[in-house]
């Protein structure tokens, strides 16, 4: 079992911290020898997304030049990071009335096309729809 935790606020001492930390003490008790991967991102830089990542998420994977796995290599790992998740624990403060803007950047650079998320006719569809498609 694999909880991935990921903290969103800049202070270490924010009460969404304290709960993350709550929540996975009882998890640890509840799953001894589960893994945690935690992410912090008010320690960490995630950049926003941009054209050259736009233009390089939708492109088709085997056409992707050596530039656009480049530009994609964060949000790749980020996502294998997602994936490779049982449990998936996101601590977030709120910030003028909305989640942070680190958070919000990890967001865009985990909802890829045909990655994590395809869009059609009935809308959105999530992870386990788009395997179905990267299988085909």
């Amino acid at each position: 079992m694999k909880l991935l935790r990921i903290d969103s606020s800049a202070r270490k001492r924010s009460v969404s911290h304290q709960l993350a930390d709550s929540f996975v003490a009882q998890w640890k008790n509840q799953c001894p020898d589960g893994k945690i991967v935690s992410r912090d991102l008010g320690a960490s830089v995630i950049p926003a997304i941009g054209d050259e990542w736009v233009t390089a998420a939708r492109s088709d994977p085997g056409q992707r030049t050596p530039s656009d796995r480049q530009v994609l290599a964060l949000s790749d790992g980020l996502v294998d990071e997602l994936e490779a998740a049982n449990i998936i624990l996101i601590g977030a403060p709120i910030h003028n009335f909305t989640i942070s803007a680190q958070l919000k950047a990890w967001i865009d650079q985990v909802v890829r096309p045909g990655r994590t998320v395809a869009f059609g006719p009935e809308g959105a569809k999530g992870l386990r729809e788009c395997e179905a498609i990267r299988q085909k």
